[in-house]
């Protein structure tokens, strides 16, 4: 069931295109936010920091811990 952020219960939407009827979701994912039915933003925030970590964690391993590495520009 389809809830608004209001939380009062409404009908399942339908939509078409074309003649196709396009599933309606709970949440998804678009222009890397995720959106929800339910209007909260607890779960877009929690994708972003584990994004976040895992990039971070990346350079970590590739470049923050490279002994190699100069910041003088020699």
């Amino acid at each position: 069931m389809f809830q608004s952020a209001g939380h009062s219960t409404a009908a399942q939407p339908v939509i078409k295109a074309r003649d196709t009827t396009i599933n309606a979701v709970d949440r998804f994912c678009y222009l890397s936010s995720i959106l929800s039915s339910d209007a909260l933003v607890d779960g877009d925030i929690s994708t972003r920091l584990s994004k976040a970590s895992s990039a971070f964690g990346r350079l970590s391993k590739r470049l923050w811990n490279d002994q190699g590495i100069r910041l003088d520009g020699h």
